[in-house]
């Protein structure tokens, strides 16, 4: 899919959030969208001390490896953006299997610690994340974002770097 610089984050490349929103929402839309899909959002724990003690510049660094993480583990099977300073949002088309979709929630966020911890970066990152469904109540992309939020927010608050879903 072709898209104009201006619909990309210009840090990462990966969506903007803008165009992320809009997509999913045009997804969403589709009157024949039976199947399941599913809203990951991503967070980086104590990423504040990361601009603030070894700076802005390996911040920087540190958010270029986990976009190039994340585009790299879905590939073509998500759409991928960054929706904040060091929030990202993860859509999935395809979420027929609970049990997978948590198991690669997990593989991602061990995937991202390990990569910044190869490449050397002078600061361990970690990432929290949550999950939510799509379901007869949760259909639209605000309902999806605010039930993501809130499984993101279980996870911060049961100790970051962790997966939590919501239902």
């Amino acid at each position: 899919m072709y898209l104009e610089k201006s619909r990309l984050d210009p840090l990462t490349g990966l969506l903007n959030k803008y165009t992320i929103q809009f997509l999913v929402e045009e997804h969403l839309a589709k009157p024949a969208q039976k199947q399941p899909s599913a809203m990951l959002l991503l967070d980086l724990d104590h990423f504040k001390q990361i601009n603030d003690t070894p700076g802005h510049l390996i911040g920087d660094s540190v958010i270029r490896q986990i976009a190039s993480v994340i585009q790299d583990f879905f590939k073509d099977s998500a759409l991928c953006g960054r929706i904040g300073g060091d929030e990202f949002l993860v859509y999935l088309t395809d979420a027929a299997d609970r049990s997978l979709l948590i198991l690669q929630a997990e593989i991602l966020r061990q995937e991202i610690s390990n990569h910044t911890s190869r490449r050397n970066t002078p600061v361990k990152t970690q990432v929290s994340i949550g999950i939510a469904l799509s379901s007869g109540r949760c259909r639209t992309y605000k309902s999806l974002f605010e039930t993501a939020d809130k499984a993101l927010y279980l996870a911060k608050t049961d100790g970051r770097n962790r997966v939590a879903v919501s239902d």
